[in-house]
């Protein structure tokens, strides 16, 4: 997540505990992509935007596939300890743009990607 979180910082604020890694429930092992949530929507654009070029974000020596999405964050999201997302930083709210996708990456929007 720290790797992450450097890369995509150049978009745009991040929030406090944007960077979600979507894992096994059972091992805990990635499952291959995650969301970033900005401050604002100019950052989940711009992380987009970025990453719609050849080679314009790379996480890890993985290329990233990043997609905006408005739609709300599932409410049983747990981090890489196991714990409920929401109980630790509270509802997020819906509507200030989301990237979701497959490779790393997002934005708040929230932003997600395949990869992790």
């Amino acid at each position: 997540e720290e790797d992450i979180t450097e890369t995509f910082q150049v978009c745009g604020k991040i929030v406090e505990g944007g960077v979600r890694v979507v894992r096994n429930h059972a091992n805990g092992q990635s499952k291959g992509f995650g969301y970033v949530e900005f401050k604002n929507e100019e950052g989940a654009l711009s992380a987009v935007q970025k990453a719609a070029k050849p080679f314009g974000i790379v996480v890890m020596k993985r290329p990233v596939f990043v997609d905006y999405d408005e739609g709300a964050m599932k409410g049983s999201f747990r981090d890489k300890e196991g714990q409920l997302w929401s109980k630790e930083h509270g509802d997020s709210g819906g509507g200030r743009g989301r990237g979701g996708g497959r490779g790393r990456g997002g934005g708040r929007g929230r932003g997600g990607g395949r990869g992790f």
